[in-house]
């Protein structure tokens, strides 16, 4: 049995931020765990689609397959 994609949004129109607000960037990171301290690495930005969706753009790949996705400050 194939897994369930949704359709892809027919226009980029579909994909832009609520009518009047901007489409801020959130940050995108790699956390990597060094004893007791973290180091955070900022490889990407996500932007929020219509849908609630995310579109995420990366510069790096982590290396520890995980990304840690904060809102836009404010």
């Amino acid at each position: 049995m194939q897994p369930h994609h949704p359709p892809p949004p027919s226009d980029a129109a579909s994909r832009a931020a609520p009518q009047g607000q901007p489409n801020r960037p959130w940050e995108v990171y790699t956390v990597r765990d060094k004893g007791e301290r973290a180091f955070w690495t900022k490889i990407g930005a996500a932007f929020k689609n219509a849908d609630g969706s995310f579109r995420v753009l990366l510069d790096a790949l982590p290396v520890n397959g995980s990304l840690t996705i904060l809102p836009p400050k404010e």
